[in-house]
């Protein structure tokens, strides 16, 4: 299993069951015919040296002949010291989980994206707030859990992406267009009023509370 096929599993499986993606694991290779107390001795090995952990659920992946489990770990677990491979029945085991790196290097990405699209971070604060008006309400009470809450405001964020990508590859079309600034900026609505096919499978994908 490729590392992108497994995050995308970690990515549903995690939004599927309402759990925290930043503190979630995804462990593949694990053989078919590996029992339940098997794989949790295993497990056990080399997770409770780190700190409190359960296992939610398990799945077999038909494709790929084996088993994947659904780990999620205590808040104070760093997951930076969960090794990405381990020693298990069948052979290797993988560990998959998100990396804060990665999370800084989409924020980057994303600060590079607006700046050249002449956007800015309080157009999207705007469009979350037409989105959400309960923002906007609450907008002086800290989330109870800030690692859910960024979880929410990354994929309404990816939907203003996929928006913003939309309207550029209009703006780039032959024939007469009304100014930048007579239009109302809506993501997940096309110029015509429609909604893409792409938009629809995005907000099928990302379901925001």
């Amino acid at each position: 299993m490729s590392k992108t096929v497994a995050m995308n599993l970690l990515e549903d499986w995690c939004r599927g069951m309402e759990v925290d993606i930043h503190r979630s694991l995804l462990v593949t290779g694990i053989p078919e015919d590996c029992g339940q107390a098997e794989i949790e001795e295993t497990l056990n090995v080399v997770l409770s040296p780190l700190g409190p952990y359960r296992v939610l659920n398990k799945i077999f992946m038909r494709e790929e002949n084996v088993k994947a489990a659904l780990i999620e770990v205590d808040e104070g677990v760093n997951l930076s010291t969960i090794p990405r491979v381990f020693s298990g029945r069948g052979g290797v085991w993988r560990v998959v989980c998100r990396d804060p790196i990665q999370d800084a290097e989409f924020l980057k990405n994303l600060n590079e994206f607006l700046d050249a699209e002449g956007r800015t971070w309080e157009d999207v604060v705007r469009l979350l707030q037409l989105n959400h008006p309960t923002l906007s309400q609450n907008q002086h009470q800290p989330p109870e859990n800030w690692a859910e809450a960024l979880g929410v405001l990354l994929g309404a964020v990816v939907q203003i992406i996929f928006y913003m990508d939309a309207e550029i590859r209009a703006r780039r079309k032959p024939g007469p267009r009304r100014p930048l600034s007579s239009r109302r900026w809506q993501p997940g609505v096309s110029q015509e009023g429609g909604r893409s096919r792409r938009n629809r499978g995005l907000q099928q994908r990302w379901v925001l509370p």
